[in-house]
């Protein structure tokens, strides 16, 4: 089920992901239009998708899922590479300076 998250700018949009799950049971999510949906399945074989405070099962979930393990360890390559970005922001020469602002513009820092 590994399809691209499109229209995620930063980490901490992807934290937000993370954070909102419902009661942490979520296993899938799906981003739509800017809105997020939130699937598990179930030991016994059945989707279920979270609206309101309630389960509901479904058929299957949107072609477009994406697992939340995924997005955190996506989450934790980011804050490395964060720090790293960190430690060699000083460079006296600037030798790294255009493609650290690079990845740091793609981690929604400021550049």
């Amino acid at each position: 089920m590994g399809v691209l998250i499109m229209g995620i700018e930063n980490l901490e949009e992807l934290k937000a992901i993370i954070n909102n799950a419902p009661d942490g049971l979520a296993t899938d999510f799906t981003l739509r239009f800017g809105r997020v949906k939130y699937y598990k399945f179930s030991p016994h074989g059945c989707w279920y998708y979270f609206e309101g405070n309630n389960w509901i099962p479904i058929e299957r979930p949107q072609r477009s899922t994406r697992s939340l393990s995924d997005i955190k360890r996506i989450i934790e390559m980011m804050e490395a590479t964060q720090g790293l970005l960190q430690l060699t922001a000083g460079s006296p020469d600037g030798y790294w300076r255009n493609e650290i602002n690079a990845a740091r513009k793609a981690l929604g820092l400021k550049v």
